[in-house]
Order: C-alpha cells, then structure tokens, then sequence
C-alpha cells in the first residue's frame, strides 16, 4: 500500500488511489487502483447509506518506530487503518492491458505494516480476505463484520527467499512488535453466513464480542486431509484439494519454483481451558489472556513431504511452511456457546416484495436461561437501513402465546419459551405495504374515527410520535414527515 507516513483523513466520498506496477509479459505495466473509494472496483467501498457525505470513512496513521529488521522490508513501519462508518471489502481487479489480473480466486493479503480497526457500522467480506501474520484486524465494539465470502487468520510463515524476497519471520516479527500470529479480535458482531468461510483463531479484547455461526458455514474443520503418507504427491492431486474450501493454500507454483503448501486451519476459540474448533451457534466473550502452547495444524507441502520433513527441501524444491508442528502464543478472550435453544418459527418484514428488507436476528443465552434477541433491519444489499423499523416479537409458552417487551433495543424471552415468532413493519407504514404515503394517513384517521380496525403490528406502526399512545398526534407527525418537515419516532 503508499508509503503516506502522515496523518490521512478521507471523508465519504473521497478516494484513496495508488499505483501498481506488475512486471508480465516481458515489460512493466502500470496500474491506478482505487484503494478506497465508492467506485466499483476499489477495494475498500464504503456503504452506500448510514454515513453522511462528510463523514470520515477512514482515519490512518503511521508509527516509524514500528519497523522490522529484514532485507525485504528494511525501513517499512506500521500503518493502522481506523474505519468507520461501514464499507464492504471487495475484489482487487487490475486491468494490465493485456492481462486482468483479479483476486477473487485468491486471499488478498492483510500484512504485517497494516493494522485496521472497524467502528460505528456494518461491515462485509463477499470475497477472500487473509490476514497475515503480524496484522491485527478488530471488530470495535459498535461493528458488525458479516462474512459471506472467506476470512482466513494465519499463525506463523516460514518462507524461503524467491527472487530475494520473503515475508518476515516470525522472530523478525516478534523483534518489531511483540507478536508474530496473525490477530483477529471481535469487540462487537462478527457474523459468517451461510456459505462463508472462517479459518484461524478469533479472539476478543473485552466482554462486547458476539460471535454468529450460520448452519452452511465452512469452518475449515469440516473435513480431514486424506493423505497419510507423507510422501504423497499433492502435485498429482491438487486440483482435487482445490476444491474444498476447508483446505487452506498458501503460496503459490511458480514457472521455476514451487512455494506452496495445503493445510487444515480450523476456525478455532479459546474456551477457558484449551483452542476448540467453531461450531454453527452464537458465542460471547470475556476477557482474558492465556499463552498456550500446544498449537498445530494438519499440511502438506507440494514437493510431498510433511512440514516436519521439509527442511531438507529435497530436490531443491523449495516450500512455505504456514506454521511449525507446535508453538507457543497468546490467545486474547474467552469464549461461550451462547446459542440458545429457542426456535425461531417465523421471521417476517411487511411490504419486503417492495423494499428488500429482511431482519437479521442474533439469539444469546444468558446465564439464567433466558434468550436475549437483537433484531437488526437490513437492506437487499445488506447495507444498513436508515429508516426505522417496529417489531411485534411472540413466544409460545405452555399457557399460551405472549408478548415480548423491548428494553434498550432487545427482547428477553423467558427460559420456559418453546418457539418465537417476528413481525417487522417500517415505523408509519400503517397499511403494511412497504411504503410510508398519504394513505397511511387515512388509514389511521380512520382508525382513531373507530371506523377501521388495526392489527396488532399496525398499531405499532401507526405510532409515529413513539410516545406508545395511538393519537392525533400520530397524524401530525405522519403528514410533517410527508412533507419533509419531521423524522418518525
């Protein structure tokens, strides 16, 4: 990334753009590419709502001191990226002339001169992110990361020299910084959708972070390598490895050296007692910090020998070691299954055919056996909605079917509740059609005349003035906010 050593802002709308070189082809091609910036190919694109045009999207900063004593990055400090406002990750994509080189078949690299923190929004990862030892990337408390692509966190690389250049070690790296693994911290959400992928450990700074797992998610730990015998030539097979997305990659076969190697690199959290692996189900965290020392993962390297043969690099093959057999390091945060065991039957917003908008829903059991539930509104782009939303949230019990109450944004549900049952609706649409118009209006002045009935969720629209009494005064609010003149609740 640029070598900017001040202090940078950049508002909404503003670009971050740098310039590439590739040597290919037997020339030099040069490149823009729009790091962050709303077009379509940067690779940071901040959210199209939420933010206001001024906002600053990104606040990044430079510590010299911060530099590692290897050839390869002699000089090179660290950069942290503070993000804020929400923004998506997307693919790089460079267009050479001759060539498109892109990475969406491949893990854009988060290295060890760049630190990023997420605030104040909805972030996403649709395509491969892989963040490398030394990096740290945090979830602050007041974001949400969804990943329906893939996020993979590394431990340790050993790599030899290629053309002059590797990555640091990870003695270089604990020299600069203290550390040498590859950190992901979750303050706030961290949510992996159905068909996302998660690989490394996840940890926490504080008791804030809220861990998500959709059943479909890849964890990397949903299969096992089936070679056994070390001298298994993955060369023959590598398309077959290539396939699961659970099998981790690293490096890369070139026209006249082969770096590569195939590891299992579960997506894993500290329970209290050891690393375990990630299961569907929703986690929170405590803080804590534990130095263990019995970390490892299941690889292969390409010229066929395991990691603990490879340092013979027979054939002078030469080969990238993801991390060693067994090492020690500091995990941050402790984790709880959360997940509650309330069944969530129904899931409904009115007028969704018009707007898109679904409701993400989070379960967390508590201590005393109740569920507390989050309900967060969303856009068909999963961007955040601007607009508010009402929910009419039931559980059954054995008596019967009873009313949640909301309190500081959540319902809690009883420990005894055996399903749950949501209904959202936009904060005025009375008549439910996705849309806040003129006959909102009437409908609830028809309502208030007792010449129509309301349902239980439209009595919650229709309370626009949020003062939890359906009134004239709904009305007022409703036809100011028609006019441009008021906002709703």
């Amino acid at each position: 990334m640029q070598n900017i050593q001040c202090k940078l802002q950049l508002e909404r709308y503003g670009t971050l753009t740098g310039m590439a070189t590739l040597y290919a082809m037997a020339t030099f091609n040069e490149v823009d590419i729009d790091i962050l910036g709303v077009t379509a190919n940067s690779i940071f694109k901040p959210n199209d709502t939420g933010t206001a045009d001024n906002t600053i999207v990104l606040t990044r900063t430079y510590d010299g001191s911060k530099t590692i004593n290897a050839k390869t990055t002699a000089g090179v400090g660290k950069t942290t990226w503070n993000l804020n406002g929400g923004l998506t990750f997307q693919t790089l994509t460079l267009d050479l002339g001759i060539a498109t080189v892109r990475t969406d078949m491949a893990d854009f690299p988060i290295n060890c001169h760049m630190d990023f923190t997420l605030e104040n929004g909805h972030y996403e990862i649709p395509g491969r992110l892989k963040i490398m030892p030394g990096s740290n990337v945090t979830v602050g408390s007041t974001a949400t990361l969804k990943i329906s692509g893939r996020l993979i966190v590394l431990d340790r690389l050993k790599q030899e020299d290629m053309s002059g250049q590797r990555y640091p070690t990870y003695e270089e790296l604990v020299a600069a910084y203290g550390y040498g693994s590859g950190n992901l911290y979750v303050d706030g959400t961290l949510q992996i959708l159905e068909g996302g992928t998660l690989g490394g450990v996840v940890q926490s700074n504080s008791n804030t972070g809220i861990l998500v797992i959709a059943e479909g998610a890849y964890l990397t730990n949903s299969g096992d390598l089936d070679v056994l015998d070390p001298v298994y030539d993955l060369n023959a097979q590598g398309d077959h490895y290539k396939e699961h997305d659970w099998v981790q990659q690293v490096g890369a076969t070139g026209t006249y050296d082969d770096n590569t190697v195939w590891m299992n690199l579960p997506a894993r959290i500290y329970d209290g007692e050891k690393l375990v692996a990630l299961e569907p189900g929703t986690y929170s965290s405590s803080q804590s910090s534990v130095e263990l020392t019995d970390v490892s993962y299941e690889r292969y390297c390409s010229n066929g020998v395991t990691v603990s043969d490879a340092v013979a690099y027979t054939g002078g093959t030469r080969v990238m070691i993801a991390c060693s057999d067994s090492f020690t390091r500091t995990v941050k945060g402790t984790w709880v299954n959360k997940t509650s065991a309330v069944e969530i039957t129904s899931n409904t917003v009115a007028g969704s055919d018009t707007t898109g908008v679904t409701v993400d829903c989070i379960t967390v059991r508590n201590e005393d056996g109740t569920t507390t539930l989050t309900l967060t509104p969303k856009n068909a782009d999963n961007s955040e909605v601007t607009v508010k939303y009402v929910h009419l949230v039931k559980y059954v019990v054995a008596t019967g079917t009873e009313t949640a109450q909301e309190t500081d944004g959540v319902y809690i549900i009883p420990a005894d509740a055996q399903s749950v049952s949501i209904e959202s609706a936009m904060l005025g649409d009375t008549d439910l059609d996705g849309i806040v118009a003129p006959a909102d209006i009437t409908l609830l002045a028809r309502a208030l005349a007792n010449l129509a009935d309301l349902a239980e969720l439209q009595g919650l629209t229709a309370d626009s003035n949020g003062d939890f009494i359906m009134s004239p005064a709904d009305s007022t609010k409703l036809a100011r906010f028609l006019a441009d003149l008021d906002s709703l609740g």
